[in-house]
């Protein structure tokens, strides 16, 4: 089922593509004909077998150029499918792992596009497990916000505590971590933006100035606000959290492959040279940040 409709969607796609080339050579042939018959007649002296031969040579120089065009848009269509399929060969495979080592007793929100991925969502299974951390801290609640609680639940006294800037988006996540029983591991924070500056520079960030950490954060999950609402968003993240990060914290940073993203990483490496870096190659990019390497 998955290949059939793959399939059907690579040629709505081909079709929809191929009926703006179409569009697109239209316009061209009927340009550089207009073009040519109006520098024929200004010319003076002009013969007619001469205007014959001109415009002869002009369609030759567009069936060639035609000719290129399709060969290099063939093979950008080609590449462009071979990576859209591999994409989508690595979420099926990581929702299938996602399915197998964790005992789901609720239907998960849908994701991708603006929600996590499979593929990163495995990635926090996997550094849950492996670090088994006392206090997961994350940035932009929603799938990740139950993978997580579901990770944490055979490790004794862990807690998950999600920031949420958007009220809406905190009640849903909160229904859906109550829908999955995760409700005493998991602590929606609806955490309004608020304007701040760092380093002489203006940034809209979480307003967690009410909130008190009873413990050190071992896992923090960068995935808010959205980019969206101000340029380099999620940079106040380590300023305004490194004082609370455990010794050997770890730092999971989604959308990675972003131009802001890959500032921001760049800045704090920077500023906090006790972090080691290690990226994946995600949908989105991710990059994870270790302290003490």
């Amino acid at each position: 089922v998955y290949y059939k409709l793959h399939a059907a969607a690579n040629i709505m796609n081909r079709k929809k593509t191929t009926t703006l080339r179409t569009y697109f050579i239209s316009a061209l042939v009927i340009l550089v004909i207009s073009a040519l018959t109006a520098m024929s007649s200004v010319i003076p002296g002009l013969q007619d077998h001469a205007k014959t031969d001109v415009f002869i040579a002009a369609m030759g120089v567009v069936i060639l150029f035609f000719v290129i065009y399709n060969h290099q848009f063939v093979r950008y269509s080609i590449r462009k499918n071979e990576k859209d399929l591999y994409i989508q060969h690595s979420q099926i495979q990581s929702l299938f792992s996602l399915y197998s080592l964790i005992d789901f007793t609720y239907p998960l929100p849908p994701m991708r596009k603006w929600v996590i991925s499979p593929d990163l969502a495995t990635i926090i299974y996997t550094e849950i497990k492996r670090h088994q951390p006392n206090l997961v801290v994350e940035l932009g609640s929603g799938v990740s916000s139950i993978i997580g609680g579901y990770c944490l639940k055979g490790f004794k006294d862990a807690h998950l505590v999600s920031f949420e800037h958007d009220e809406s988006c905190a009640n849903a996540s909160k229904n859906n971590i109550l829908m999955h029983g995760l409700d005493d591991i998991v602590g929606i924070k609806y955490a309004p933006l608020k304007e701040m500056y760092f380093q002489d520079k203006r940034y809209l960030w979480y307003d967690i100035s009410s909130v008190e950490f009873d413990r050190s954060i071992d896992i923090l999950i960068v995935d808010g606000p959205p980019q969206r609402l101000c340029k380099n968003v999620r940079f106040p993240a380590l300023p305004m959290l490194i004082d609370h990060l455990s010794r050997d914290a770890l730092i999971i940073i989604d959308d990675a492959n972003r131009t802001y993203e890959k500032q921001m990483i760049s800045e704090w490496l920077s500023m906090y040279p006790d972090f080691g870096y290690k990226k994946y190659e995600t949908e989105k990019g991710t990059v994870i940040l270790k302290r003490g390497e």
